[in-house]
């Protein structure tokens, strides 16, 4: 069967912007246990100039590395095998490279941190930065406030309130000062980028407010889940080893939650104050917060049935605000029978595009699947790409659906999971035979009364682009609002579906960061009608863990949300009608004629005053 192959890059797929600290897996692991070898004789050193050359890390302990961060005894094991690894690798490793001396000092200072030894804690972290002096601003904040919690856990005060206001002070102190450095050392200032993707080109007060915005998320369960994501999987089934990588950031994630989770408040306080004080130099605050607006109980009209053509979403964390199928309700949601004659088995809470007939799920057992690789494919780990691909997408569909939901207690998420992957996960094509299904997927989601669709992907394909436009032209009172992309480059000039003319029932959406400026990767162009918050928008994942949201495939929805707002206080208003008023009540992109940045303020309170 012929293929319409779609680029899972920048074509196809899901339009976000990742902010996922991603491991390299390396293929020759060195699996002999460095804290039971022997120490080479001076002048005996193996030299290592690369990171990924650095010995492994055994994995002898029953369960999963996440399971060490539930009890004092787990990290105290972790501190002790983190120390004895960093004292060996000194022993044995000739370190040559500036990665490698970095990755060595960075483990160590983690390991003596978790011990307890905060005074040795921050000689390791001081020579961390005297050795290898050219970490991105991430790391340097990072660096700058472990270093000032070491300090608070050796001041000697009359009680403990006295010791979280001089680590306030403190803080506060240490990051105005670095703010408003210019020098290049590592702690100062952390202008040199080694790693230029989207996260790191932004201002140092950005990169700020994205670590606050984290500290926010910070819980037990939310860095247990963070270690169950990016470290559990990385332990091979028959050696038990983890790369330096990995064993890096399980004690990263053990310290953020022994040393820094307890001073959160704190934390958050100093960085919100050293922003506020430098302000007056020109730093511009962040522009969502006087356009955001929520609806009350009292003036929704009817609910709003929003199609959310993702990967998933989970129902479970959006109560009341699911929708449901009355032909499929009750016992008839799990018969496997078509109980409403519609064509589809069991789809109480929407479609499942690629499999039709049974009710979506969010996509992405994490463990099941790389249980059905192995078994597939007689590998026991994920090649990096496939990783970071599989984290991409695995609440993709829940983050957009709760942009939608938010503020709008009217809506009611349609479930429409489609992946377009085939079997083994990698590829991303659409079936020929897919082709005229989806015009009459777009058909049934007209006839189950839905009245938008939020679609968070794209594509380059011809056929493609030809039966959306199909099912988009029969379904005229339904609003299609697509994500621009993230190329960074004109929507005409990709080809992108539905990116290079105008239609009177779709909204082209662009990503804006956090001041409202266009961010880096954002596509843009004649057809692109809006643009919204893109940038490390706070959103909820699967099983209601915070999370956030990056990409047009963020932006998207946020459009979608507004649009439902509309509808639920005005439900007679046509998508042209939506997209009008979301036009007339944006504000306009200073050095970009014509380009309205969406106000959902402004937008509900046009509706508002008409009634």
């Amino acid at each position: 069967m012929s293929r319409a192959a779609i680029s899972c890059s920048a074509a196809l797929l899901l339009c976000c912007a990742t902010t996922y600290a991603q491991p390299t897996l390396r293929e020759d692991h060195t699996t002999r246990d460095l804290r039971t070898s022997p120490i080479p004789a001076a002048g005996e050193k193996i030299p290592v100039r690369d990171v990924d050359a650095l010995p492994a890390w055994l994995w002898r302990q029953p369960g999963m590395p996440s399971t060490m961060l539930s009890s004092p005894q787990g990290i105290a094991l972790l501190a002790d095998q983190g120390t004895s690894y960093a004292r060996q690798v000194f022993a044995t490793c000739d370190l040559r490279t500036r990665p490698v001396t970095r990755m060595a000092y960075s483990m160590r200072a983690e390991a003596l941190a978790l011990a307890g030894d905060f005074t040795a804690a921050i000689q390791a972290l001081d020579e961390l930065v005297q050795k290898a002096d050219s970490f991105d601003r991430e790391s340097a904040i990072s660096q700058l406030i472990t270093r000032e919690a070491l300090v608070y856990h050796t001041l000697i005060a009359a009680d403990e309130s006295t010791r979280r206001a001089q680590f306030t002070t403190s803080l506060t102190a240490a990051l105005t000062t670095w703010l408003n450095s210019k020098e290049r050392s590592a702690i100062a200032s952390g202008l040199k980028r080694e790693n230029e993707n989207n996260d790191l080109n932004m201002t140092k007060p950005e990169q700020l407010g994205w670590y606050l915005e984290n500290a926010r998320t910070w819980s037990p369960l939310s860095l247990k889940s963070l270690a169950e994501v990016n470290v559990d999987w990385s332990v091979d089934f028959v050696r038990p080893d983890m790369s330096p990588r990995e064993a890096r950031q399980l004690l990263a994630i053990a310290r953020t939650q022994q040393l820094l989770l307890p001073l959160r408040s704190e934390i958050i306080q100093a960085g919100q104050q050293a922003l506020t004080s430098i302000n007056s130099t020109g730093i511009r605050p962040a522009c969502w917060d006087d356009r955001m607006v929520a609806l009350g109980v009292s003036e929704i009209k009817a609910p709003v049935i929003v199609a959310v053509w993702d990967t998933g979403v989970d129902p479970a964390i959006f109560p009341g605000q699911i929708y449901e199928n009355p032909g499929e309700a009750g016992e008839k949601s799990s018969n496997n029978l078509d109980d409403d004659n519609d064509g589809y088995i069991d789809n109480l809470h929407g479609l499942s595009f690629e499999h039709q007939g049974h009710s979506p799920k969010p996509i992405i057992d994490m463990d099941a699947y790389r249980r059905f690789y192995a078994k597939e494919t007689g590998r026991t780990r994920f090649p990096a790409g496939m990783q970071r691909m599989l984290q991409s997408i695995r609440g993709h569909g829940t983050c957009g659906a709760s942009l939608i939901a938010t503020g709008n207690p009217a809506v009611r998420l349609y479930n429409l999971r489609s992946t377009f992957f085939n079997a083994g996960g990698m590829a991303g094509v659409v079936e020929d035979a897919w082709i005229p299904t989806i015009e009459s997927v777009i058909t049934h989601l007209r006839d189950d009364g839905v009245r938008i669709v939020n679609m968070s992907w794209g594509g380059a394909s011809e056929e493609l682009e030809d039966a959306l436009e199909r099912g988009i032209a029969a379904s005229p009172n339904v609003l299609f609002v697509v994500s621009a992309g993230n190329s960074g480059r004109d929507t005409g000039e990709d080809r992108r579906v539905l990116g290079d003319k105008t239609y009177d029932n779709v909204v082209l959406v662009g990503a804006l960061d956090p001041q409202c400026e266009p961010t880096d990767f954002t596509s843009y162009g004649d057809f692109v009608n809006l643009f919204a918050w893109g940038r490390r928008v706070p959103a909820t994942t699967i099983g209601g863990l915070p999370d956030f949201f990056g990409g047009t495939s963020a932006a998207a929805p946020i459009v979608s949300g507004l649009a439902a707002k509309l509808l639920a206080l005005d439900p007679s208003l046509t998508p042209t009608q939506l997209k009008q008023i979301m036009m007339d009540t944006g504000t306009e992109l200073p050095g970009h004629p014509g380009c309205k940045i969406l106000h959902m303020k402004a937008a509900v309170d046009a509706i508002r005053a008409k009634r």
